[in-house]
């Protein structure tokens, strides 16, 4: 008699696909349209961005508000690898070409209306995009589309004098790590250059387009039963409309709180920090003084970075170099006198080169900004490049125990 095989098969749950797999396409789709409203929030915190706030999810996938009162309703579409290029026809069926006409309409005819997609454009949507961002060519494609947008020609002509197209979007799962480095780490490093809150800086814009998007927004309203009328039709509405904004306070906001925890943080315990905290301990300074050092250093990187060319506001007159030579010799003389009085030292050296630095800071004259307590950062990131020592030459690099 056969006996039947008890030896398990593959498991039904993890081992076969779904019959239906539409919702993690979904989930991609709104994840490339909050990305692409993410990224223009990230816009919204260089001082030169003339964009005041993003209407999630009304009307279109998102509104953009200008600070000069002008609108623009944007239509996402996200386009999988494989799905092959957009052409005209695409356009209106799965790209709502039409269905952007319509809410332009609707919406008061704003000054621009934007279809942005990741997907590839074929011939005749490569031009119709160029048409429209020169309004050049613009007749050429009126006769075609005015069917198919089921308007008059004055109309068509006005729309598409309206229309921007773009393509120029990378897919879903790099589109994080894109933004992160070419926009969220450079707007930190004006703040702290050895900060690595990128990722976190993004994720907090994300969050606030998110909750925003499912209508989860700060309400800026009254209470909802705190006023006679609060629960009248165009209140609620208004209500609805406040907690899908996300403005630019929203995002300067969010952008300080980052910032101000950095500012709050010592920095990571690197190479370099450990061989300053190793050759300071080793001088027997006082603990305190090893926690001012790290976080004085800190300042000096942040106006090293502040002031050199060719970044925006650096001064062409500070010459780093000779100041770190000029740094380096007072060092070396308070080392000299500090010395004299027996090891350990570090106190008294310190006390030393904090008299040296406070008088060499009021006779700088190319160094605007520059005080007694960042140029004292320059002492650390000197001793931290084993230029500056604060007690005889030991191998800083070992283990403990083996540079005691």
């Amino acid at each position: 008699m056969a006996v039947a095989d008890e030896s398990p098969g593959p498991d039904p749950l993890t081992h076969r696909r779904p019959v239906e797999d539409a919702g993690a396409a979904t989930a991609r789709w709104y994840m490339f349209q909050y990305r692409c409203a993410t990224r223009h929030c990230l816009e919204m915190i260089k001082p030169e961005s003339g964009l005041a706030w993003i209407l999630c999810e009304w009307h279109t996938d998102y509104v953009l508000g200008w600070q000069d009162g002008a609108k623009s309703i944007v239509s996402i579409k996200s386009r999988e690898p494989d799905s092959g290029f957009w052409t005209i026809a695409r356009l209106f069926s799965d790209g709502g070409l039409g269905t952007l006409f319509e809410r332009w309409i609707e919406c008061g005819r704003p000054r621009e209306s934007r279809w942005l997609t990741n997907g590839g454009l074929d011939q005749d949507c490569r031009s119709l995009r160029d048409a429209c961002s020169s309004n050049k060519g613009i007749e050429t494609h009126i006769t075609d589309l005015k069917d198919r947008f089921k308007a008059s020609e004055s109309d068509t002509r006005a729309f598409l004098n309206s229309l921007r197209i773009y393509n120029k979007f990378p897919d879903v799962e790099h589109f994080r790590a894109l933004d992160v480095e070419n926009y969220c780490r450079p707007l930190l490093k004006s703040h702290n250059p050895t900060s690595d809150m990128g990722r976190v800086l993004y994720d907090a814009i994300y969050n606030l387009v998110a909750e925003a998007a499912a209508a989860l927004g700060e309400d800026r309203s009254e209470w909802l039963l705190a006023s006679q009328g609060s629960l009248d039709e165009f209140t609620l509405l208004q209500r609805d409309i406040q907690r899908r904004f996300v403005t630019r306070q929203d995002v300067l906001d969010a952008f300080r709180a980052i910032v101000t925890q950095v500012s709050a943080e010592l920095p990571a315990a690197v190479p370099g920090t450990t061989r300053l905290t190793k050759k300071l301990v080793k001088g027997n300074v006082v603990p305190t003084a090893i926690a001012a050092a790290r976080r004085a250093r800190r300042e000096w990187a942040q106006y090293e970075y502040a002031n050199t060319p060719p970044i925006p506001n650096g001064d062409p007159a500070a010459d780093f170099g000779r100041l770190r030579a000029i740094v380096t010799s007072e060092a070396s003389e308070s080392q000299r006198i500090a010395r004299q009085s027996g090891e350990p030292y570090g106190d008294a050296m310190l006390s030393e080169i904090q008299r040296r630095i406070g008088a060499l800071t009021r006779d700088m004259k190319d160094f605007s900004g520059l005080d007694s307590r960042v140029l004292m950062g320059l002492v650390y990131d000197l001793t931290a490049r084993c230029e500056i020592w604060w007690s005889d030459w030991f191998d800083p690099d070992l283990p403990d125990r083996e540079s005691a």
